[in-house]
């Protein structure tokens, strides 16, 4: 698929380090964990295939590099956003650590018959994003940062991956797509704060704790501020910043000192308030937007789901119900999240 293809052209020139490192030092040599996203509303219940309707996500994430003995020695691409971290934060972190992903996101109407633009109802758009970021964690609280760049329309081949994913499995075909937003180049600077606390262990060796978040995002992809809470209750939990794979520190590594244990499993709550100010797929393009709906400003979102972790293996399930987006839109959205990553042994 086009993420997993953009994301290996990423790899391939990511191992450039310093010419004047006697053993530059490679990805691998990093510890990194490979994840990838996959959301779909699929199994959102009857009447779905509808707004958010599907999204793949590969991120590529470094080990913690505070301290390391060598930083001129690093992959360019990790140089380049460490040297922003330790611009930022120039002492007191205990972790740190950069990473890299490739979205790719499709939106569509309720009705995927029509064929000519549907009044009072979001355009049909795809988007094609990749990001570059970093996680700074002190203590209890992280930081997370990510630039996202890329372009919503046309040249996303949203109309290709939809309509080719329905023909394997026998879904119908939507129509519309010749009337979806036109291409356009799209920023979005996202950065979220999250604290950390762990309650007291719970009879039979069960634990829990709560994660609060903050932040927002600016771009003419999408501007808002948000804020809510995850809570996780089970065994063996790490002591990460939660498992919400929506959030821009859903898929993270910053587990702290402990060291993870050989398995665990835990389930999850998760809700999210959100002040919107623009969505380029509600709102329509920057210029010349003839194909928009009447977006409300205000968006709330909960979640559940579960997660387990087997030794460097993670896998996660989620189930999404989003409120309504635009005021002429169906009073809320339902859509699943499969989330898994590896992390990758060093060398």
């Amino acid at each position: 698929m086009l993420p997993l293809a953009v994301a290996c052209a990423l790899l391939s020139c990511a191992d450039v380090a310093s010419a004047a490192c006697e053993r530059p030092i490679r990805w691998s040599d990093l510890q990194p964990t490979l994840g990838v996203r996959i959301d779909n509303d699929a199994l959102g219940g009857d009447g779905q295939d509808v707004g958010y309707t599907s999204g793949l996500q590969v991120t590529l994430r470094s080990g913690n590099l505070q301290g390391f003995a060598q930083p001129d020695c690093l992959p360019l691409s990790v140089r380049s956003v460490n040297g922003v971290v330790d611009w930022l934060y120039p002492a007191g972190l205990d972790q740190k650590n950069v990473l890299f992903s490739v979205f790719h996101g499709v939106y569509t109407p309720a009705d995927g018959e029509a064929v000519e633009p549907i009044a009072n109802d979001r355009p049909y758009a795809a988007a094609l994003l990749l990001g570059a970021g970093y996680s700074a964690r002190r203590g209890d609280s992280l930081h997370n940062t990510q630039l996202r760049l890329g372009i919503v329309g046309p040249s996303a081949k949203g109309e290709q991956l939809q309509n080719g994913v329905h023909k394997i499995i026998g879904a119908k075909q939507s129509h519309g797509w010749q009337n979806q937003l036109h291409d356009e180049p799209v920023l979005q600077l996202l950065h979220e704060r999250l604290h950390r606390m762990e309650f007291a262990s719970v009879p039979w060796g069960f634990e829990s704790d709560l994660i609060g978040h903050w932040g927002g995002s600016l771009g003419n992809f999408a501007t808002y501020a948000n804020a809510g809470a995850e809570w996780r209750f089970g065994r063996n939990l790490s002591t990460d910043f939660g498992t919400d794979p929506l959030r821009t520190e859903g898929e993270n590594v910053a587990r702290g000192i402990a060291p993870p244990q050989r398995w665990a499993w835990h389930v999850f709550l998760s809700f999210d308030a959100r002040a919107v100010a623009h969505n380029i797929t509600l709102d329509g393009n920057t210029l010349g937007a003839d194909r928009s709906v009447d977006r409300v400003p205000w968006l709330g979102e909960y979640a559940l789901g579960v997660g387990a972790r087997v030794q460097d293996f993670v896998v996660e399930w989620r189930a999404t119900t989003r409120s309504r987006e635009y005021r002429t839109g169906q009073p809320a959205h339902a859509f699943s999240t499969i989330y898994a990553s590896y992390e990758l042994p060093a060398r």
